[in-house]
């Protein structure tokens, strides 16, 4: 296609769009799902570590609220 700039090939005998200024194939839907998936995994392994940075800081501030308590009362 002149008009979109893409080229239709056969890649592995699958049918493929081609880009020529950029040099690469478009993804087809197999190759979205895995980039989507993987992307998805790094973020819910992002969370995860949030998440228990997050339980960790409220120990601690659970923690010293107690402290706190016990001096002000003079425990």
């Amino acid at each position: 296609s002149e008009i979109l700039r893409l080229n239709l090939c056969w890649d592995n005998g699958m049918p493929r769009l081609y880009s020529p200024p950029s040099g690469a194939y478009i993804r087809n839907w197999k190759e979205e799902r895995a980039a989507w998936e993987s992307e998805r995994a790094a973020w819910e392994s992002e969370r995860a570590a949030w998440e228990s940075r997050r339980i960790a800081l409220k120990a601690e501030n659970d923690r010293l609220r107690e402290k706190l308590r016990r001096l002000q009362s003079g425990e």
